[in-house]
């Protein structure tokens, strides 16, 4: 019977909610969506910068060694 009682509970965990539980998940939450916000803004920029520098490599290493 205890078998039974014990393996009810595996893979469950349950907390108790309190304010500081509460606090924490909504700064998580927030966080992630600015991290979110932040990806979206520079993904342009970052592509385009990646662009210049590839070709800017390209271009030195081609008046390099052709």
């Amino acid at each position: 019977m205890f078998n039974l009682l014990l393996r009810a509970h595996v893979g469950r965990f349950e907390q108790e909610p309190t304010k500081a539980t509460e606090v924490d998940s909504s700064l998580c939450f927030l966080g992630y969506l600015l991290l979110n916000l932040e990806a979206a803004v520079f993904a342009p920029m970052t592509r385009i910068l990646f662009v210049y520098f590839a070709s800017r490599l390209f271009m030195f290493l081609a008046s390099r060694f052709l």
